[in-house]
């Protein structure tokens, strides 16, 4: 794929590469387990976005279907402005699928809150039922979808 860097000049150029280089059978043989985690479903939907394929699943490595260290680069940034978390670029390389990813993203907002948010955090779930905090989620997932972060 290095020829798509050193031979087109124009985005819209690059783009079309791409997608007919992910498109022409670069892509291993996706597991399809489907991601389970509020986080591994918006992680889906970026990387359906960047690599344009519809089936990807939770294992399957970014790299394997199709993506480069520029896909890395973009899926960084929207993992910046979605999570809203400072994550390097060398994460997607040691962490290559949807689950491990996820879970880098998750410890490093857990990292990043403070004892106290994490106590009312606590606090509130304890009270909520699992059908209450399922639909909570499905809150979160349809705002984040309205702010444009989901499909």
């Amino acid at each position: 794929m290095g020829w798509i860097a050193s031979t087109l000049c124009t985005v819209a150029d690059i783009e079309a590469a791409m997608r007919k280089e992910t498109q022409s059978g670069s892509a291993s043989a996706p597991s399809h387990v489907a991601p389970s985690t509020p986080t591994e479903k918006i992680l889906l939907d970026i990387w359906q976005n960047i690599l344009h394929l519809e089936v990807i699943g939770a294992d399957d490595n970014f790299f394997h279907l199709g993506g480069h260290s520029l896909a890395a680069t973009i899926l960084i940034a929207r993992i910046r402005n979605i999570f809203h978390v400072e994550i390097p670029l060398d994460f997607i390389f040691e962490k290559p699928t949807i689950r491990q990813l996820a879970v880098a993203i998750e410890d490093e907002l857990i990292g990043h809150s403070d004892e106290a948010e994490m106590a009312a955090a606590a606090q509130e779930l304890n009270g909520l039922s699992d059908a209450q905090i399922t639909a909570l989620l499905a809150k979160e997932e349809e705002l984040l979808r309205a702010a444009g972060g989901l499909k």
